[in-house]
Parts: C-alpha cells; sequence; structure tokens
C-alpha cells in the first residue's frame, strides 16, 4: 500500500510539476531560455563556458605563419561551437572585427 502511495504521488508530481522545475540545469540554469543556441553535448567548464583549447588556436595561427592574432582581426570558429563545430584548427579562420559574420552572430 505503501508503494503504491509513492508510485501514485511520483506520477501526480510528473503531471502537475512546472516545465521550468524540471529543466533547470546544473546552478540553477534554464535552458529553455535558449534553446535554439544552446549546445547541449559540448564540454564545458565549472562556469558553464564551452571549453576551449588553447594549443590548437596557436596551432591554427601557426598554420597562417602568425604567433598571434593580428590588430583588428579574431580567430572564428567557421561552425560555431554552439551549434557542435570542433574546437579544432581545421573549424577557425581569421576575419575582421567588424565583419558582417560577427554582427549576425551576435544578434
Amino acid at each position: 500500500m505503501k508503494n503504491l502511495f509513492i508510485i501514485l504521488f511520483l506520477l501526480l508530481f510528473l503531471l502537475f510539476a512546472p516545465i521550468e522545475a524540471l529543466s533547470k540545469g546544473k546552478g540553477g540554469h534554464s535552458y529553455r531560455l535558449h534553446p535554439k543556441t544552446y549546445c547541449y553535448t559540448c564540454a564545458r567548464d565549472k562556469h558553464g563556458k564551452i571549453k576551449r583549447d588553447s594549443n590548437e588556436r596557436k596551432k591554427f595561427l601557426k598554420s597562417k605563419g602568425l604567433t598571434h592574432t593580428p590588430k583588428g582581426y579574431q580567430v572564428d570558429h567557421i561552425i560555431p561551437l554552439a551549434k557542435g563545430g570542433a574546437d579544432k584548427a581545421e573549424n577557425m579562420q581569421l576575419i575582421p572585427k567588424d565583419s558582417e559574420k560577427e554582427r549576425n552572430e551576435l544578434k
């Protein structure tokens, strides 16, 4: 009888619990606020940011004959990390800081 009560309680909870309460991630952040841009499978650091590999960035710059990012440019991921792109040198490019791509991604 006690088990039946527990099962009934759990079923009622799942039916009537707010969706936000069930979708809270670590730290209480709700993923429902940005479902189109949030990458659920990306490796993340303790602050929730997508982990980056500084060695891959250095490898990319070295392949271009550079030691650092030129002034007025930035290293950009061709396929954004948030959309499943790899943090690999093959997925990186140099773009001007005021490029059309940057403006579109900030929207």
